[in-house]
């Protein structure tokens, strides 16, 4: 782990490495231990492939981390199993828990943080009274349904090979359309006159585009992580200026009394959709 006393409802992150040889891409996601305390937010797996006489490498799982508690939490064991061919049956390892500290917080969890639905729908099921059929009707719509099945078995494959191929070049595809979606869901905020709701989805918005943009993991990422990254990619000196304002100002809204009307609200949203726009060029 990156730190042992940790501030409530700040992430942090914890680093699982497996080194071995064989096929490491077969390697699922270890088994870890969490208290109430802590909630997992998400997982991000990087691989690194040594292919020689043996397939070697490593597999990292980084978890993302939000202590949602307070005073001493535990973090693991971590649990993995992995298939001894020398002696012809699986082995269990597990880790020493991590002990932590989580010190309290006077800031409150940010809406919609663990929020769940309990809504369930219910199927409308239609019987029909007509026990007659036109025969050639039911023969038409049961070969439809038989080519319509073939075709979205074969499309998903295909999509999970084009995914499987370059995950990271689908990611980075993909950026630009969830950030514009983001901010369409930040607009619709405004619109309602949700202000903090809404700084909350802009920050989300740039900050998640960043990461998608440029393949890392944007939570817990500390602004001078951050300006290495962005330097190291090569944005400009006042791009990255404007967005460390931009990412500042957004946290001093979110979890601070600052206050907050409409054109500053508006204002905000242009400087998303702007530094969006040049981070993309």
């Amino acid at each position: 782990m990156d730190k042992d006393v940790i501030k409530q409802e700040k992430p942090f992150t914890l680093r699982v490495k497996i080194v071995g040889d064989g096929n490491i891409k077969a390697v699922s996601e270890p088994e870890v231990s969490f208290d109430g305390k802590i909630k997992k937010l998400s997982v991000n797996v990087t691989e690194n492939i040594i292919k020689g006489d043996l397939v070697s490498g490593s597999k990292i799982f980084e978890y993302i981390l939000m202590p949602i508690g307070k005073g001493k939490s535990r973090v693991g064991p971590v649990g993995f199993s992995y298939f001894d061919p020398s002696q012809g049956k699986y082995i269990n390892r597990s880790s020493c828990p991590c002990e932590i500290t989580i010190l309290p917080s006077n800031i409150p969890l940010p809406k919609g943080i663990d929020q769940a639905t309990n809504s369930q729908e219910k199927p409308i099921i239609h019987v029909s009274r007509q026990m007659i059929f036109n025969i050639l009707l039911a023969i038409s719509t049961i070969v439809l349904l038989v080519l319509s099945i073939i075709g979205i078995i074969w499309s998903i494959k295909r999509y999970r090979k084009y995914l499987y191929s370059d995950p990271i070049k689908v990611r980075r595809k993909r950026a630009k359309w969830v950030a514009m979606n983001n901010l369409k869901k930040a607009k619709n905020l405004l619109k309602a006159g949700k202000l903090k709701e809404f700084v909350a989805e802009a920050y989300d918005a740039v900050a998640h585009y960043l990461g998608d943009r440029y393949n890392f993991a944007f939570v817990g990422i500390t602004q001078d992580k951050l300006k290495d990254i962005l330097s190291q990619l090569g944005i400009a000196d006042d791009v990255q200026q404007e967005i460390d304002r931009f990412l500042f100002e957004c946290d001093l809204i979110r979890f601070t009394q600052s206050s907050l009307d409409r054109s500053k609200a508006e204002e905000i949203l242009r400087i998303a959709e702007g530094l969006i726009v040049a981070v993309g060029v």
